[in-house]
């Protein structure tokens, strides 16, 4: 009989490396859902995985974890943890399943990872109810034997330096004692595709992804606005672009550039100036709407919050709003700036995407809170289709 390496392994009682995997939300679906979502979840992992040159030697799932080992464990723990569904990743010993074995392998792992705290705690989790050995039990054993191999030690249940833990699973046990947060989520690509309008601001970068974590596929889409915007608008959207290609399985992002300013050309003296942002937000929605169109997307999605700047008072965002029959979401429309800036912190992206960009159309005196009628008498004055036909027909793709 050929054994493969994890039968030899488990034969000899060898313990081995393995990164755990683990993922909540996805747990709450249906059984036909989650089966899905379980499979992109892992096609997701697999596909990053790969694009950052690590190989997967092998990938089982159970109850709520995936197990995976590759041939560069610390750099693929990096990689998994921006992969949309995971809550958490570890680097753990899968031990055979064998309380003796457990024991002898955790006081050996403990001399490394616990010789410069001076509290610890077991947290046991026996998700094979067939292992004869409860949690509590589980628990107490290691805890014992840790003691008895590190004499500075001292048990801490509520405030520990330091905490093991070890699941008995079906295939094995698995003891770790440091959890990698992950975006949690869900995979990415499970709810379908969005049109994403993006400045390459920190409001349109965080709202899209925000709605990647959402299982959302974005289709990116870039105003350019120049030569009424300085130079770093082109330098600040290409960063950012990089920057998103880190959290998708994708081997590159395509991202649409509409040349916006050729609109601004076509009715500057026609629409009166204090409806000019309005009249902007128009046109990105109504190309976003004809984009849509063409690529099966089904929603469109902005970093507008509610207040923060002219175009987005509720009475504007309404007659926004009614210019297209597309969904528009608006995942920030309750934060404001400051969390904002603080999410674009936590994520990495705040220096990046907070590079100023000044635009020249912005009017002295901008329409805070617009009348449809009056709107609607300004857009009459020009013809819109004809511009949007002008818009579309001279986008081009940005390939990062």
């Amino acid at each position: 009989m050929i054994m493969n390496d994890r039968e030899l392994k488990r034969y000899f009682n060898v313990a081995r490396n393995v990164i755990i995997v683990g993922y909540g939300e996805i747990t709450l679906k249906s059984h036909k859902v989650r089966l899905r979502m379980e499979r992109t979840l892992i096609d997701n992992m697999i596909r990053q995985l790969k694009k950052e040159g690590i190989k997967v030697r092998e990938i089982n799932k159970e109850g709520g974890r995936i197990f995976i080992c590759t041939d560069n464990d610390e750099k693929a723990v990096k990689v998994l943890t921006k992969v949309f569904g995971i809550v958490f990743v570890a680097r753990s010993l899968e031990v055979t399943l064998d309380m003796e074995e457990i024991e002898k392998e955790v006081r050996r792992y403990s001399k490394d990872v616990l010789a410069n705290v001076k509290t610890f705690a077991i947290r046991a989790h026996r998700a094979n109810k067939k292992f004869p050995v409860n949690s509590m039990e589980i628990a107490r054993i290691l805890g014992k034997a840790i003691l008895d191999e590190n004499k500075h030690l001292k048990v801490n249940l509520e405030n520990p330096e330091r905490e093991i833990f070890i699941e008995i699973r079906q295939r094995g046990a698995y003891v770790y004692h440091e959890k990698h947060k992950g975006p949690g989520g869900l995979p990415y690509g499970v709810e379908g595709k969005i049109i994403a309008l993006m400045s390459g601001g920190m409001d349109s970068t965080i709202a899209a992804w925000m709605m990647m974590k959402r299982g959302c596929r974005i289709v990116p889409v870039h105003y350019d606005l120049s030569p009424y915007v300085n130079e770093k608008a082109r330098e600040r959207i290409i960063n950012v672009l990089k920057w998103l290609k880190e959290w998708i399985p994708d081997k590159e992002i395509r991202a649409i550039v509409i040349p916006l300013s050729i609109a601004h050309e076509r009715t500057m003296g026609v629409i009166d100036e204090r409806y000019r942002c309005l009249f902007c937000k128009t046109m990105m929605y109504l190309v976003a709407q004809e984009i849509a169109r063409e690529v099966g997307a089904k929603a469109i999605v902005t970093g507008e919050s509610l207040g923060q700047v002219a175009s987005q008072t509720l009475d504007n965002l309404y007659v926004l709003s009614r210019r297209v029959k597309i969904p528009i979401l608006r995942p920030l429309i309750g934060y404001d700036k400051g969390e904002i800036m603080e999410m674009a912190r936590k994520l990495g992206v705040y220096e990046i995407s907070g590079i100023k960009v000044t635009c020249n159309l912005v009017p002295t005196h901008p329409e805070t809170h617009c009348r449809e009628e009056n709107f609607l008498a300004e857009l009459n004055k020009i013809d819109l289709k004809r511009i949007i036909e002008e818009l579309m027909n001279k986008r081009r793709i940005i390939r990062i």
